[in-house]
């Protein structure tokens, strides 16, 4: 249209495509994501000595998550840690760790959903 020279028009149309967006922005603190996935990862590892490494590394990211101040007063990283180092120490002693995984992956799937934030910036409709 504008090489047309029909600039009115193509404005027209600009505005109109602009009028259906919705616009959000996303936070999400990455060591914590980085954690959940180390967690994941751990759960479905058969290496015992790669697991805990892995568990050790997810300690470490929600540490520098509360470090970096995501939600560094929230109790949850006291009960994450504690459930981690429980973790291995079964890991260590060879038990049956699947519950715990279990339990350990939905307790920081919750944080992070409930930390991470999604603010609507703006939503506009198509005008008719």
């Amino acid at each position: 249209m504008i090489d047309e020279g029909n600039t009115a028009e193509a404005k027209g149309v600009l505005q109109i495509a602009l009028s259906t967006l919705v616009l959000l922005e996303e936070y999400q603190p990455l060591p914590i994501l980085n954690a959940r996935n180390l967690i994941q990862s751990a759960s479905s590892e058969s290496d015992k000595d790669k697991a805990m490494q892995m568990l050790a590394n997810a300690r470490t990211r929600l540490k520098l998550a509360q470090e970096l101040g995501y939600a560094e007063d929230d109790q949850e990283y006291e009960q994450l840690n504690t459930e981690i180092k429980n973790l291995e120490q079964q890991l260590k002693a060879d038990e049956d760790t699947k519950n715990a995984f279990e339990k350990l992956k939905t307790r920081i799937a919750a944080f992070f959903k409930r930390i991470s934030n999604f603010k609507r910036i703006s939503k506009k409709e198509v005008k008719s």
